[in-house]
């Protein structure tokens, strides 16, 4: 190896090294932080951490953890109506609550079939049959659907 490719990699490893050094502490303090942070969160807090960092709305997952029956079967419908809400979160909302909800089932077919509606920004004149058992601004309701 040539004497200045030598000096070039020695001179790499030592910035590589020396941010390491700096660095290191700093984050090793964060990680702490988080994890003493994540501790002292209650059980159900810890659950539903995902909402937190997408950005859902924590009184709605919670609402149809009450409200729905353990044995109920119910569909997630989204849509404009839900406010600032991005794509990234009508996107996730079904695949959250899908875990969220179990034993809860999620129904896939006609979402006329389940028994219970969740509407994150949904169109509720859609469903003429639901019968609101709460609701939130903006866009969001569970309802109750006739079979």
């Amino acid at each position: 190896m040539k004497p200045r490719l030598r000096l070039a990699a020695a001179a790499l490893v030592a910035v590589t090294l020396g941010f390491a050094v700096v660095e290191f502490p700093g984050t090793i303090r964060r990680l702490e932080n988080r994890s003493d942070a994540n501790a002292a969160l209650t059980r159900s807090d810890r659950l539903i951490a995902a909402a937190y960092a997408l950005d859902f709305s924590r009184d709605f997952v919670e609402e149809a953890a009450a409200l729905l029956p353990r044995d109920a079967s119910y569909v997630v419908e989204t849509g404009p109506n839900a406010g600032d809400t991005s794509g990234v979160v009508l996107n996730a909302i079904q695949p959250f609550l899908e875990n969220w909800l179990l034993p809860r089932r999620l129904d896939r077919g006609d979402p006329h079939t389940a028994g219970w509606l969740l509407c994150y920004g949904c169109d509720l004149s859609r469903f003429p049959e639901a019968r609101v058992v709460w609701r939130a601004d903006p866009g969001l309701a569970i309802a109750q659907l006739a079979r």
